[in-house]
């Protein structure tokens, strides 16, 4: 659902993690692009500012290039889709412009706009759902997943089976070491 990034202090094991889970599971493992892992392409391409400087240390700490970084990250995809579902980090909206243009302030990367009611159901994160739980929008036909696993409690998925248009909510507690005495690690 992308922003795999810059949501707490484990970014660069969770980008190797995804990156070995991928290399593992050739085309079963998919990630779609979010605006912070957009805003890091600018960066490794020196288009942006020095936020990212820990982050590439970190990867790079842990044998990765700039070089593969750049292909990694620049080859996320806006959006991930099959005949039931569409499936990107902010959702599509009706609003101007190409929802799949990366410039666009109110496509994909980071609508904070209602939905478009699609054929397709939309699976969306961006906005942090304050209910802990995934909510379903009928009114979009829409499910937006992200709970806040970087400031709550529990990161949180949906699982679609053939032929049932209601999925199972899963969700899974946050890990004891992203707290420090008792206090969040980051």
């Amino acid at each position: 659902m992308g922003d795999l990034i810059n949501k707490g202090p484990f970014s660069a094991q969770t980008v190797d993690y995804i990156i070995q889970l991928q290399q593992e599971h050739p085309g079963r493992v998919f990630v779609v692009r979010g605006n912070h892992e957009q805003s890091f392409v600018k960066y490794l391409h020196n288009k942006g500012g020095t936020d990212f400087e820990p982050l590439k240390q970190a990867l790079k700490s842990l044998g990765y290039t700039t070089g593969e970084l750049r292909k990694f990250f620049g080859q996320l995809p806006l959006s991930w889709e099959n005949d039931r579902l569409l499936v990107s980090h902010a959702g599509v909206c009706d609003c101007a412009g190409d929802a799949f243009d990366v410039h666009n302030r109110q496509g994909v990367l980071y609508n904070r706009k209602p939905l478009s009611r699609l054929r397709k159901t939309q699976v969306v994160g961006h906005n942090i759902i304050s209910r802990g739980k995934p909510l379903f929008k009928p009114q979009e036909n829409a499910w937006f997943i992200d709970t806040g696993a970087w400031c709550f409690d529990r990161l949180s998925a949906l699982r679609f089976k053939k032929g049932r248009d209601q999925p199972k909510i899963i969700q899974v507690q946050r890990h004891p070491c992203d707290y420090v005495n008792g206090e969040e690690a980051f």
